[in-house]
């Protein structure tokens, strides 16, 4: 049966009593990853209510994008589901309610219409601020029905814009319209309609949302095509992990990677061989010529050849080489040339190394499962650090230290750094740098200890 998952908070604080002995599972409000780390099935529903923005980065559009692409329905209403449906509805996101019509329509602009302050979970979201487009809608019953006048709903709906979402409540509204001169008599009409009568439009709209999520058959829609980039290939990888027992932190892969790809004394090896592999492997699928006796660098080197990228016997003399290759590697025999040539290059699209290759490789390993570790102590050192000193922050450890650092614990000149990377699989040097932040405090004052191998056994010469 398709999965049917509702993120939601402050609109719908009693939304696991109104979903109990459905199928719909109620999670947190959401933030940036939450949907690549929850990993809808195609079929399966997801409604987003309530997100996360201030203090932790919102859900992107590719993030959305991604998972309507792999065929999950994807329904907005209320909050950030409105304002990401509005935004989304012509690639495949469902908007539902009067919120989410009323951003299409440019009724409603502002971000900032449906956001307030509250409390935490434990306390139920308990409403600090009132949204704005709560007050619009109250406000327009109170004029029908004879509480407001429309330039007394107009001139405190202008007050409450004008102010920051934290400091937009109905008691601020009363004092700011005494200061603007509303007569006293309306306003404690107002307030006592306010009392008894208050619209809360984003739980209307929640409600009708939760409503669609629990109808059986849903129609289906034709998922769209997504270009993928650098951003949303780091962004999936960073959303896949697993908790390191040892200190019980929760790690991602791509982090337990970069500590390999970092710390590890024989990377340079592990990925030479992935990738030459891979090649002689699609040289041996695509081409269908004799390789019996022939090194896997050769196949793959020949595999270079056969797809058009060089012409082995000339491809010594060509310029391109010098970009990637040192003056003393451009000394080395033309078929080891274009092995490291094809290594440093190797790319699933521009910029973007492939990561997954290596992940393949490694996960389930003991090294993998020691990279893991010392990510985890890594982040521990860091957050022990950061909360003797509220000044500290990794990413303001200067990036000439880092590179310094990293070039001295590979054992090559700082010039040559960026082929260094390559050779271990990174696609840049901004890479490098980030990843060579997070494990610095550790690596710097535990030279040995993060010192570790990922080749299980000998590896074939490199």
């Amino acid at each position: 049966m398709p999965g049917r998952f509702l993120f939601v908070g402050p609109t719908l604080p009693d939304a696991e009593k109104l979903v109990a002995g459905t199928e719909v599972r109620v999670l947190p409000p959401i933030a940036a990853q939450d949907l690549f780390r929850l990993d809808p099935a195609p079929g399966d529903v997801v409604g987003i209510v309530d997100g996360y923005f201030h203090h932790a980065r919102s859900i992107t559009h590719k993030e959305i994008l991604v998972v309507i692409e792999r065929g999950v329905r994807v329904l907005g209403a209320a909050s950030t589901g409105a304002l990401r449906a509005a935004e989304l509805d012509t690639f495949g996101m469902t908007g539902i309610g009067e919120i989410y019509a009323d951003y299409t329509t440019g009724v409603l602009e502002a971000d900032d219409e449906v956001t307030l302050l509250h409390g935490l979970p434990e306390h139920d979201y308990r409403p600090l601020s009132e949204p704005l487009v709560n007050m619009r809608a109250t406000l327009a019953v109170a004029e029908r029905r004879g509480y407001c006048s429309p330039a007394t709903r107009e001139l405190l709906i202008g007050a409450m814009a004008d102010r920051p979402y934290p400091a937009r409540c109905y008691r601020a509204m009363w004092a700011v319209g005494r200061d603007l001169g509303v007569d006293e008599e309306e306003l404690l009409q107002l307030a006592s309609f306010v009392d008894s009568g208050a619209v809360d439009r984003k739980r209307e709209d929640a409600l009708l949302l939760l409503e669609a999520l629990g109808e059986p058959d849903l129609p289906r829609q034709q998922p769209p095509r997504l270009s993928r980039t650098l951003f949303v290939h780091g962004w999936e990888l960073e959303s896949r992990g697993e908790v390191e027992e040892s200190t019980s932190t929760w790690i991602s892969d791509l982090a337990a990677l970069r500590a390999c790809q970092l710390l590890a004394t024989d990377y340079p090896c592990l990925h030479r061989n992935l990738v030459l592999d891979w090649l002689a492997e699609q040289c041996r699928r695509e081409c269908r010529l004799p390789h019996a006796g022939r090194s896997v660098a050769d196949i793959a080197v020949e595999h270079g050849e056969h797809r058009g990228v060089y012409a082995i016997d000339s491809a010594v003399q060509e310029m391109f080489l010098d970009d990637w290759l040192s003056k003393a590697e451009r000394e080395l025999e033309p078929r080891e040339q274009l092995a490291l040539f094809l290594v440093r290059s190797f790319r699933i699209a521009p910029s973007l190394a492939w990561d997954e290759l290596a992940l393949d490789a490694l996960r389930g390993t003991p090294a993998f499962a020691r990279a893991r570790q010392l990510a985890a102590y890594a982040a521990a050192v860091n957050a022990k650090l950061a909360k003797r000193d509220n000044s500290f922050h990794i990413d303001r450890i200067a990036e000439k230290r880092i590179v310094e650092d990293t070039a001295r614990r590979w054992g090559v000149p700082v010039r040559q750094l960026e082929l260094a990377a390559l050779d271990r699989g990174f696609g840049s040097m901004e890479n490098v740098v980030a990843a060579g932040r997070c494990v610095h405090l550790l690596a710097k004052y535990n030279p040995e200890e993060v010192r570790f191998e990922v080749c299980p056994e000998p590896a074939r010469v490199c």
